[in-house]
């Protein structure tokens, strides 16, 4: 199972899959009675949806969660897809989407008002905002960037509990976790 800690880029929320020869009830049972044997993390199960995160005692900004969806392939009922993706925590991810959607949203603003300016035969002084848009999504990457860093060992001991419980040869898998930066 290729869920090896990570070393090279940074990857926005980044993913694996695997796909088990078992059924979805199978491989979340055997996730949920892993989960209980671990103090280390907080695991939530709804269904075959899983929430992998550090208890609250432990956690820091930059912890981790996981997310994990199990998934029946609809062609062949013994066989299921492991998806999970690692995010920091969601009041976190929203606070940062909601920034970057802000500034694409001010440069968007900037770009008409500059064309506004221009049909009025003035200097298009609003593109100033463009490049300050670029610089604070820079900052906000660089912030990422080292968030990552920071969670890169809570990152490898959740990948560790996942490939412990779903202790098996994969059919297929494909894994983006190596993105996640390290110093």
């Amino acid at each position: 199972m290729a869920l090896g800690p990570a070393v090279s880029k940074l990857v926005l929320g980044p993913t694996f899959r695997v796909g088990l020869d078992e059924p979805a009830s199978v491989a979340g049972d055997r996730l949920a009675a892993c989960a209980q044997t671990t103090s280390r993390f907080r695991v939530e199960r709804v269904g075959h949806h899983f929430q992998v995160s550090v208890p609250k005692a432990r956690r820091h900004r930059w912890s981790p969660w996981l997310t994990i969806e199990l998934r029946d392939e609809s062609t062949d009922p013994a066989w299921c897809d492991v998806f999970g993706r690692f995010n920091p925590s969601p009041g976190i991810w929203t606070g940062y989407m909601l920034a970057a959607l802000s500034l694409f949203t001010i440069a968007a603003i900037a770009v008409t008002w500059a064309g506004a300016e221009l049909l009025m035969i003035k200097p298009p002084m609003a593109l100033w905002a463009i490049p300050i848009c670029v610089v604070i999504l820079i900052g906000m990457w660089l912030i990422s960037a080292a968030g990552q860093r920071l969670a890169h060992d809570e990152i490898a001991e959740m990948q560790e509990l996942v490939k412990a419980a779903l202790a098996q040869s994969p059919a297929d898998t494909t894994d983006d976790t190596a993105a996640v930066g390290s110093a």
